[in-house]
């Protein structure tokens, strides 16, 4: 049966009550408010006679892949039919009965079977299942009470603990664990199965209004956002090299890495001058500044969708004077430095930063200054030192406190992979517990990001970038943008092509920002920040002197 909503439809169960269904261990990873909405509200998981296992990773504040996170779970089943489960799953009601008598018919026919789940593709790629989601809701398996496939979908997995099967605590990202425990029982010889034990996958968001579409999935919306793509392909990257025989997704910008060739690319131009700056902080002027020196701060990428995949073409440089092509080599660095990663992962990171580069430059006239501005380049100074020998670094400094009492910026938010990841690393540098973090809020979140992000960066510099690390202070390009171009192209020898900086002050916008936090709440970022502020040489700053402060 089926009940209808307006713009979606769902699975309503009609099966008898079966007096002694086998017990089931749910295993579920919270990472949202959306659990409580969701598999909270499936009958099944409260039943006294099941278990239900929640592992606390809101926002991955503790597991940085959901393999980890799930063998953590894991080990703490009492029961040995297993059942990982997504927080945005609801089982309806009788779904335990229905489940239990499809088993059961499974048993009789492979009693070794490996995995099951509600909906999967078989080898030819067709979905077979039964399932609703924001995208429809479908009955594939034509009256079959199970169907032999290739690999599930991950909302629902199902196997028994004594077979030993674990999930691989090193795969990046949410994706491709289907696909994962897909090749790891084909190698042992055991059957994976869809059953028509039907699912609601994304049934509410995080504050329990209902999900229709999936333009109302916050989680459909953002699983093309750059930080969030980065890590699907380092997953794929994982997979691939894990199991070769798997076509996947390909990379959206590289097909591999050509040291040599890439050395030879760049030796057509001198070290780049890579721009630094927190995130949030109007670095978009220091990039006009650099346009006004003649440096080709690299081009962009646009991303459009062919047949639900990602297509990447060129475009001019974004207004904010980011270089979106070097932007996924930066994201899979800051990834795989912070994250649990494997080693030959860690090991790409130059080189692929040079690839990048390189790519970047190929229609470039060999000769021309260069450089780029991205700010995540701040948490992977090292990783860039190497990667551009004898590379030079403007770093704009602007008070933090205005900063983080303006508005947040990706790196402090959960909504992203990156965020996620530099959340994390922020509280362990300033030595915070990382639970605090989820209640902490947007600002005092900036006020540690910050602080991790311009304190490591500053002593980088001060550590090994001696002659090649200049700081230069948003107040003062405001102040007199002249004068700051005419140091800047001082201290690296060029000469000033335009006066683009001039036309794009705006001290207006400046000041602008997110409504005014309240007096509890900047007095708590200001205390964060009080060391910082004071290294900088804030709340007073002499704009004439250079890398020198003032009290």
């Amino acid at each position: 049966m089926v009940k209808d909503t307006n713009k979606r439809s769902y699975p309503v169960i009609d099966e008898p009550p079966r007096p002694d269904p086998e017990p089931i261990s749910f295993v579920v990873v919270r990472f949202s408010d959306e659990y409580d909405h969701n598999i909270l509200q499936s009958p099944c998981v409260k039943a006294p006679r099941n278990q239900l296992i929640c592992v606390d990773n809101r926002w991955g504040h503790r597991f940085d892949t959901l393999g980890a996170a799930i063998n953590d779970g894991l080990a703490r089943a009492r029961h040995d039919l297993v059942a990982v489960v997504h927080e945005d799953v609801v089982l309806v009601r009788r779904w335990q009965a229905r489940f239990d008598r499809v088993l059961r018919q499974l048993q009789a026919q492979d009693p070794d079977w490996g995995l099951a789940g509600s909906v999967g593709w078989d080898r030819d790629s067709r979905v077979l299942g039964h399932w609703s989601d924001p995208h429809h809701y479908k009955n594939t398996l034509a009256g079959r009470p199970f169907a032999e496939v290739a690999r599930l979908d991950e909302q629902i997995l199902i196997f028994r603990k004594s077979s030993g099967l674990r999930f691989d605590d090193m795969l990046p990202s949410i994706h491709n664990i289907g696909r994962d425990l897909a090749a790891t029982l084909a190698q042992a010889g055991r059957r994976i199965y869809a059953l028509d034990a039907p699912t609601i996958h994304k049934y509410a968001d995080g504050d329990g209004a209902r999900i229709e579409s999936a333009d109302e999935s916050s989680k459909i919306q953002t699983r093309f956002l750059p930080a969030n793509l980065a890590e699907w392909v380092c997953s794929n990257a994982y997979l691939h090299r894990k199991w070769p025989s798997w076509t996947l997704w390909p990379d959206p910008v590289e097909d591999s890495l050509d040291p040599a060739g890439d050395t030879r690319q760049l030796a057509g131009f001198a070290p780049p001058v890579i721009l630094l700056a927190r995130g949030g902080s109007g670095s978009r002027l220091m990039s006009r500044l650099m346009q006004d020196l003649g440096y080709d701060l690299g081009r962009g990428l646009r991303r459009t969708e062919r047949n639900g995949r990602p297509v990447f073409t060129p475009m001019e440089l974004r207004p904010s004077g980011d270089a979106d092509f070097m932007r996924e080599a930066v994201y899979r660095g800051v990834l795989a430095t912070y994250q649990r990663r494997a080693e030959w992962q860690r090991a790409q990171v130059v080189p692929r930063l040079r690839a990048h580069a390189a790519r970047m430059l190929q229609d470039v006239p060999p000769g021309t200054p260069w450089g780029f501005k991205l700010p995540e380049t701040l948490m992977l100074l090292p990783q860039i030192d190497q990667a551009f020998p004898g590379a030079r670094y403007v770093h704009q400094i602007r008070d933090p406190l205005t900063t983080c009492l303006r508005r947040s910026h990706m790196t402090a938010r959960f909504d992203n992979a990156i965020g996620r990841t530099a959340i994390r690393a922020a509280y362990a540098h300033c030595d915070r517990d990382i639970a605090h973090s989820l209640t902490d809020g947007d600002a005092l979140r900036m006020a540690y990001t910050t602080r991790h992000q311009i304190e490591t960066a500053r002593a980088y510099a001060a550590a090994r970038l001696a002659g090649r690390y200049l700081e230069i202070g948003f107040e003062e390009i405001l102040a007199d943008p002249g004068a700051t171009r005419a140091r800047v192209a001082d201290w690296l020898g060029a000469t000033p092509v335009s006066a683009l900086l001039d036309t794009e002050i705006d001290p207006g916008r400046a000041q602008s920002g997110s409504d005014p936090y309240p007096e509890p709440i900047a007095g708590q970022v200001a205390a964060v920040l009080a060391d910082l502020r004071r290294s900088l040489g804030y709340p007073k700053r002499d704009p004439k002197s250079g890398n020198r402060f003032s009290e």
